[in-house]
């Protein structure tokens, strides 16, 4: 008992200081290749409970990262995931692609790695009143034939990449704009 106490309080402070619960958005069903250093959403103060934003506004996250692999080309995707109702698709981008992204692939192993990424908040009608969204920015390796879907529950299913680099979790309370 006092074994299984001490893990927990151990994963507790690790999680605490690092920031390690919110790297990896689905421990479960993923495999990642990334070690998270740092990030940051531009605008958002991530230790409180959500960040603030309004309709069609554009978040820009940036990400330090370590590759525990050699990476010949990823990409990013940004989903939105409210309490109740589907998943708003927000952006998929090619970021060896993307000049503006700071990388450039391919990534080799053990090196350390900053992107930069914006993705603009929907505005339309799915998005007409306020509501408090899970936004999940993935890093992936870009392979379609890993591809599979994953139910995330409450009858929302997602295709995705089984291989992550690694993927950035936040809340989110979206105010409409008047």
């Amino acid at each position: 008992m006092s074994q299984i106490l001490f893990i927990c309080l151990s994963l507790l402070i690790f999680g605490s200081v690092t920031n390690a619960s919110r790297w990896g958005c689905d421990f479960l069903h993923s495999q990642f290749v990334g070690t998270l250093i740092n990030y940051s959403v531009e605008g958002c103060n991530l230790e409180k409970r959500a960040c603030k934003i309004d309709v069609g506004e554009t978040l820009n996250i940036s990400i330090t990262f370590t590759t525990n692999a050699l990476i010949e080309n990823a990409y990013a995707k940004v989903d939105g995931v409210p309490d109740i109702g589907p998943v708003v698709f927000i952006k998929t981008e090619n970021i060896c692609e993307n000049e503006n992204s700071g990388i450039k692939c391919p990534l080799d192993q053990g090196l350390q790695f900053t992107y930069k990424g914006s993705a603009k908040i929907p505005d339309d009608k799915s998005m007409s009143w306020q509501d408090e969204l899970d936004i999940y920015w993935r890093l992936l390796i870009a392979d379609e034939e890993k591809n599979e879907t994953m139910d995330h529950g409450y009858g929302v299913k997602t295709r995705q990449a089984k291989t992550e680099i690694g993927c950035i979790q936040f809340r989110t309370i979206v105010y409409e704009l008047d």
